[in-house]
């Protein structure tokens, strides 16, 4: 009960931050390696509770002696998650040198790729399963990208992204004041997703019929009950081989 109620005081917090939290926007241009040199200074990063909970959920999904590539894996710390509990052959893929390096460092085979040059992905190995991550909300044409490592994906496509529809951004907007997620520049998000549009939206690419829908994170109980009010995250599994079969 104690546990319980420190974590309801903990969402009040993040709910409250949400609500009336404006960030101060960055005039200068985001140097993404200049970042990734700051943080591998401070070393392997821990991962946050977001993130250990779509490690987790993701474990059940995939089976022992699979590949799995991580597109958009940051420093590595949700693969290590996955192979410190499974035996997988790890891909890790990101658009930085630095993390590049720091991702070799760790013993992931890691390879660099722009994500907006779909003709760049050609240059990927096929893999059983593939991670896009709190990626695809970064893109400005994520259908297009999907299609493409659709055929890089021999079992299944796992995405995640935010709930847009979170009740504390529904409360921003009839403040009059637009859901608040990004930190350093408004540019980080280019596209938003609700439970129900990301439900029209896999239905129009010809995927809902074989995807899994998930939410997660948010208020406890209640996310289980009233998932596209009361949960942050929306993770995807997408399964390919239903939908070849």
């Amino acid at each position: 009960m104690i546990k319980f109620l420190r974590t309801m005081r903990q969402r009040w917090r993040e709910m409250v931050r949400l609500i009336f939290h404006n960030p101060t926007m960055s005039l200068e241009e985001v140097d993404y390696d200049t970042y990734w040199r700051s943080r591998r200074k401070e070393g392997a990063s821990a991962l946050n509770r977001f993130g250990e909970y779509r490690a987790d959920w993701i474990i059940g999904r995939i089976e022992n002696g699979a590949a799995v590539l991580d597109i958009g894996c940051g420093d590595g710390s949700i693969l290590r998650h996955i192979r410190e509990r499974k035996n997988i052959r790890a891909i890790a893929v990101e658009n930085s040198d630095v993390v590049i390096g720091c991702l070799k460092d760790q013993g992931f085979d890691a390879q660099k790729l722009d994500f907006e040059d779909f003709e760049s992905v050609e240059s990927l190995p096929e893999a059983d399963h593939i991670l896009l991550l709190e990626v695809i909300e970064h893109m400005k044409n994520p259908e297009k990208f999907l299609r493409i490592i659709e055929t890089k994906a021999r079992r299944s496509i796992i995405f995640s992204v935010p709930n847009s529809g979170y009740f504390p951004y529904r409360i921003r907007l009839l403040s009059g004041r637009f859901p608040m997620q990004w930190r350093v520049h408004p540019g980080e998000h280019l596209r938003y997703w609700t439970l129900a549009d990301m439900r029209r939206w896999l239905r129009d690419l010809g995927y809902l019929e074989f995807s899994t829908l998930h939410c997660y994170e948010g208020i406890p109980l209640l996310n289980r009950v009233w998932g596209s009010m009361f949960s942050m995250g929306i993770i995807v599994e997408i399964d390919l081989e239903k939908s070849r079969s």
